[in-house]
């Protein structure tokens, strides 16, 4: 009985969990907005960066006046890189 529960519960955070976007999930990690939105970013400019054109895309504006933006930026960029680099290999 204890283990069923168990299991439902685990199922039901799951799902929950599961549900959100990874933007909601940092979010309600309380990571702060400009963060997470530089995150994106700098992941979607990295992608950018290796597609057929080659095109880096940065809001330089942004980018140069927000710190949590940056870190935010650096950190998508290099974590996307990471994960192509395992893929890769």
């Amino acid at each position: 009985m204890r283990l069923a529960r168990l299991l439902v519960c685990a199922l039901a955070l799951l799902n929950l969990f599961g549900c959100q976007s990874l933007r909601e999930q940092r979010l309600a990690a309380h990571y702060p907005p400009a963060v997470v939105d530089g995150f994106e970013a700098g992941c979607s400019s990295w992608r950018s960066a290796t597609g057929p054109l080659g095109q880096f895309d940065k809001d330089a504006p942004r980018y140069m006046a927000e710190p949590l933006y940056t870190q935010g930026w650096d950190d998508g960029f290099r974590q996307c890189e990471d994960v192509q680099r395992i893929d890769d290999w």
